[in-house]
């Protein structure tokens, strides 16, 4: 059935422009949209593709669906460093903060490898199962898992996914954020399960055009 749900959501949405990150089945905002949590009767036909758009299906109660338009080949986002993440041996990485139902849903897709001291941070209102994957990102990510202020689950060195069926990551427990790093970033920095995170807003600064990734 989980083949069958990937190529119905390949089917419906034409070229699979979907969120990268998705939410669990409680509050359904963009970034967990289980492949295993819908049906063919939440679907419907429309005309978007005819403006360019792709369709992306976003849960927004336990069984109600509606389709969110997602431009197919928009750039991807360069969203500014407006927090810090701070560990006990004193390593600090600058952070992206995608806090918004649209950054979330963009993510990192179309981006290239984060360097060495950043991520992209992803908060969300209250602790829920989430889900995030890795269609259309451009190159391998650590997902941490993160639930009052630890570290509840890790997803090493994510592989990318360039064609649907797409498999989705995420811990069989509620988390509250999730941190994105560039691959092998948890392991460098010595994160664990259990490692406890402090995030700390800083001022918020523009990442200069000459050193996006």
């Amino acid at each position: 059935s989980r083949l069958l749900h990937s190529r119905l959501l390949d089917l419906f949405l034409g070229d699979g422009s979907l969120p990268q990150a998705w939410l669990g089945p409680q509050d359904q905002a963009g970034t967990g949209l289980s492949k295993t949590s819908f049906s063919k009767t939440s679907l419907s036909r429309t005309a978007f593709s005819r403006t360019g758009f792709s369709l992306a299906l976003v849960q927004v109660g336990l069984s109600c669906f509606v389709l969110w338009p997602v431009r197919a080949g928009s750039p991807p986002q360069h969203l500014p460093l407006e927090a810090r993440c701070c560990l006990a041996s004193g390593d600090c990485l600058q952070l992206e903060v995608a806090d918004e139902p649209e950054e979330q849903r963009l993510g990192m897709m179309q981006r290239q490898a984060l360097p060495k001291g950043r991520g992209m941070w992803f908060p969300f209102k209250s602790a829920r199962r989430l889900r995030f994957w890795m269609h259309k990102t451009l190159a391998p990510l650590d997902m941490l898992f993160v639930n009052q202020g630890r570290v509840i689950a890790i997803e090493a060195a994510v592989p990318v996914c360039s064609n649907l069926p797409c498999r989705s990551y995420g811990p069989a427990q509620d988390a509250e954020a999730v941190l994105e790093l560039g691959s092998g970033e948890a392991a460098r920095l010595g994160i664990r399960v259990g490692t406890e995170l402090r995030i700390e807003p800083q001022p918020s600064q523009s990442i200069p055009q000459s050193i996006r990734p």
